[in-house]
């Protein structure tokens, strides 16, 4: 019979969908709970094929881990190969390599642990999104089939598995089991008391964590284990739950499916997930399993029909490929209109569907893996699949009185992927006569013990094999017995004791077991020839329709990406206004700047800026890339902050000591002091030069905290560490300027909203107040410049790709820039202290254009911090702000 739950399959489609377009477009707000779908019926069918096995006798790990490795492997593995090959292709060398560490982590499932922690390093929070972070679920639930199936074997042997006998005769023809319902009731209790535990100990770490780390929360193993412990209790429970009436699961159905929808409209990111806010699509999707256990639910028509089927079915595919496709398409077309998500939610499906029937569906019907159980195999072809109908299934017919109780729980799919069966596609074979002691599996059913007809039919098949197996090798045996000395000349006499006695068995048995071991090695292998033929005959018209459906997609993907990926030519940017006309060449590129009547010394100053903005200015315009970026784009990305040689003045730890942060002649009449946050260590470098170019008029100190801005109020940051030493480097800082008194104070931090310590938010106005009282700490009133960091730009991980124009890199100043630019100069200017504010327009942007590169040199390494080496270069036109100032 065909044992498919449709309802679970309808549960799949439900949160495959709910997944995609929360990624594709954001909506559904709660469509990351359809994750929390899937390890409610995961926990639920892998559990009930655990028990169901335990109570046939059949339950074998290494057939269990076989099974999901053929089930899941395959179309995973191909996911993996493919998003890491294009990633070679597309990414940039960083972003690549952090895909391929991705790949890696996923083919030893702890992805979720790889994104847990480096969402919580601050200096990757801009990174480009993975195209391998779906795999994280995937990781949580492997981890969660790695031990819980060790578990339950360990839980059942302590509980005990033998069948006591009374009554045997010596000849063992007779013996019937006694309490093997009570040994089986007892399993069921005691998996049912470890579930409830570890799903009240992992509720409670999820509610802990949920608000302390939510972000190791979402992705811990820890916290999200107790989804897939609560779906192994029904499935422990479902003897009593497939009592209910028909009015109680009709209405549970429809509760059920009611809970999920509205957890997917209704949750947000902005709570706390998954403790306690995955609670309500955990418990309403128990309750659409429950409901069906006691048999199908016709009622429940948007999970019981065929789309919902077939999308169930090809659910571990689509889930598989979205996130790929999205990732690799928005890098392509990184403006997703209407029409570049309808390409995406379209390339998804047409790749499903080729690696559903090309792969996924043909190497989970393989004889990969199976060994000896192709020996246990129904004795007709197999026609099974999602269209082969149940009467063409084959079930292996049980003896009189082995017929299924009426009040068995229909629980019978097999795992969290399994669309209908298992079975292997095997090639015909005669039946062969089945002994007349009834197998064990047999006598459980008669017991009453709930085993599936197909479980059942399995048994039977592999109870009918060895005896076939037995009365070969006790026939062989006998005619060895029996076999004249002088038949061959190696043979040796044999004494006429009957074959039965202990003497004859001492004698034959092992020539006996030697022939039946070759004998047996002969069948398997016939066995698995014969089943690989038939796989090939059947999947192969299949393979030849999904290859051509892949020759299509991949024509059509290479053609787009040809079109797209060089931009629509320059942008239409007019002359930079600090650049005069004489600047500029005739096609429009800088000259050097003229001396009046060309004579030495009547020059007038000439501000750096305006070079500057020549060539921000071409960067902006330019189609390609340069090929002379010096560093690389590729190293500027990977290398970060790792060679601002101030890096060790705005590490975690202890106040660094002053003076090893200091640059310039010690002599120096003028003392310059540069603090803040990691904005302020990107500015760094340029104060360095300011310093070493200055003639020893000015020394300068470079010291801070990444992470930690400097403002009176603690603004929230969940970089490790961060939160603890942020208020006495900032006490030590304010006291350490006051005691030296320095001519100029630079303080530089990012212009991003924030929250408060305990997570209430800080407005614009609030950050701006609480930098100015910070500042009156340092006792240097009319000698504070607020420095501005440069405006938000592009993230270049996702953006910067060599097969890309980099005006996708180009990025506008952005509102937030704007608001806090402007609410320092109020501010200050309120103040009335004489302090000061520059901004960086002049020299990170050009007509509201802000590059990743100017001339020669990447302006960023990611979205808010200069590169070491644009630092030096924009040093004097800082020098050139202050001095226009009066401040140098």
């Amino acid at each position: 019979m065909n044992s498919r739950r449709r309802d679970i399959q309808g549960l799949r489609a439900l949160a495959v969908i709910a997944v995609i377009l929360d990624h594709v477009i954001g909506w559904p707000l709660g469509g990351f709970a359809g994750v929390d779908v899937f390890f409610v019926i995961s926990g639920f069918l892998i559990t009930g094929l655990l028990v169901r096995d335990a109570a046939a006798g059949t339950l074998s790990l290494g057939r269990f881990y076989a099974k999901r490795l053929r089930r899941i492997a395959p179309a995973a593995v191909t996911v993996l190969v493919v998003t890491t090959a294009l990633a070679w292709l597309l990414f940039n060398q960083p972003r690549f390599w952090s895909t391929a560490w991705d790949t890696v982590s996923a083919l030893l499932f702890v992805s979720n642990w790889r994104f847990a922690a480096e969402g919580t390093d601050y200096f990757h929070q801009g990174d480009a999104v993975s195209p391998l972070q779906h795999f994280w679920s995937l990781s949580v639930e492997e981890q969660f089939y790695l031990v819980w199936p060790v578990l339950v074997v360990l839980l059942i042997a302590l509980v005990g598995r033998r069948v006591v006998t009374i009554g045997a005769a010596e000849d063992g023809a007779s013996a019937r089991p006694v309490d093997e319902q009570r040994t089986m009731r007892r399993q069921r209790v005691v998996l049912g008391l470890v579930l409830a535990a570890l799903a009240a100990g992992s509720f409670a770490v999820a509610l802990w964590q949920s608000t302390e780390n939510p972000t190791v929360a979402y992705f811990s193993t820890l916290t999200r284990v107790w989804e897939l412990a609560f779906g192994g209790l029904l499935a422990v429970a479902a003897p009593l739950f497939a009592r209910l009436p028909t009015a109680v699961r009709f209405m549970l159905g429809w509760l059920g499916l009611g809970g999920i929808v509205a957890s997917l409209l209704l949750v947000d990111s902005s709570l706390a997930f998954p403790g306690p806010w995955a609670a309500p699509a955990v418990v309403a999707t128990a309750a659409v399993i429950v409901a069906g256990i006691g048999g199908r639910q016709p009622w429940l028509f948007p999970l019981e029909n065929p789309v919902s089927g077939f999308l169930g079915d090809i659910s571990y595919s689509l889930y598989l490929w979205h996130f790929p496709v999205l990732v690799f398409v928005l890098l392509l077309v990184p403006e997703q209109s209407l029409t570049v998500t309808i390409a995406v939610l379209a390339l998804t499906l047409a790749v499903s569907l080729v690696a559903y029937f090309l792969i996924e569906q043909p190497l989970h019907r393989s004889p990969w893996l199976r060994g000896r159980e192709l020996l246990e195999s129904p004795a007709t072809p197999a026609v099974e699949g999602p269209g082969a109908p149940a009467s063409e299934k084959p079930v292996a017919s049980a003896p009189t009185g082995s017929a299924k109780p009426a009040s068995e729980p229909v629980e019978s799919q097999d795992a969290r992927e399994t669309d209908t069966d298992d079975a292997p596609v095997v090639a015909s074979r005669p039946a062969v006569a089945v002994a007349s002691e009834p197998p064990r599996a047999v006598v459980a059913a008669r017991a009453g013990s709930p085993v599936s007809d197909r479980v059942r039919a399995r048994a039977l098949a592999a109870e009918a094999e060895r005896a076939r197996l037995r009365a070969e090798l006790a026939a062989s045996a006998s005619a060895s017995a029996t076999v004249p000395a002088s038949a061959s000349p190696s043979s040796r006499p044999v004494a006429s004791t009957p074959a039965g006695s202990p003497t004859g068995r001492q004698n034959v048995e092992p020539e006996a077991g030697d022939r039946g071991d070759r004998d047996d090695r002969g069948r398997l292998r016939d066995a698995r020839r014969g089943a690989w033929q038939a796989w090939r005959e059947r999947f192969g018209a299949q393979f030849l329709g999904a290859g051509l459906g892949l020759v299509v997609i991949v024509v059509v993907v290479a053609v787009t990406v040809q079109l797209s990926v060089k931009g629509e030519g320059p942008l239409p940017l007019a002359v930079p206004s600090g650049v005069p006309a004489a600047g500029l060449g005739g096609d429009g590129h800088p000259e050097p700047a003229a001396t009046g009547d060309d004579q030495p010394g009547d020059a007038a100053p000439v501000n750096p800026e305006d070079e500057l903005q020549a060539e921000l200015w071409n960067a902006a315009s330019a189609t390609e890339w340069p090929s002379n970026l010096s560093p690389s784009m590729d190293a500027a990305i990977s290398e970060t902050s790792s060679r601002n040689p101030a890096k060790g003045c705005f590490d975690l730890g202890g106040t660094p000591d002053f003076g090893r942060c200091t640059w310039g002649s010690g002599d120096a009449p003028n003392h310059l002091y540069l603090v803040g946050d990691s904005t302020a260590l990107a500015y760094a470098p340029a104060f360095r030069e300011i310093a070493d170019r200055s003639g020893g008029q000015w020394k300068v100190t470079t010291v801070g905290l990444y992470g930690c801005r400097f403002t009176d109020v603690l603004v929230q940051n969940d970089g490790d560490g961060v939160m603890d030493a942020c208020p006495q480097r900032k006490a030590d800082v304010a006291a350490q300027i006051a005691a030296d008194a320095p001519q100029l104070v630079v303080v530089s931090n990012a212009y991003a909203l924030g929250n408060a310590a305990d997570r209430q938010p800080l407005t614009v106005a609030q950050l701006v107040g609480s930098t100015l009282s910070l500042a009156s700490r340092f006792d240097t009133p009319g000698h504070v410049v607020y420095l501005a960091p440069p405006p938000l730009g592009a993230n270049l991980g996702a953006c910067y790709s060599p097969v890309k124009s980099p005006q996708d890199c180009t990025a506008g100043v952005d509102g937030a820039w704007n608001d806090f630019q402007n609410s320092f100069t109020a501010a200050v200017a309120a103040q009335g202290t004489g302090d000061h504010v520059v901004s960086s327009l002049g020299f990170t942007c050009v007509e509201g254009f802000c590059p990743a590169f100017a001339g020669t040199i990447p302006t960023r390494y990611d979205q808010v911090h200069m590169t070491p080496e644009y630092a030096v270069r924009v040093a004097e036109s800082i020098r050139w702000e202050l001095g226009a100032q009066g401040l140098m």
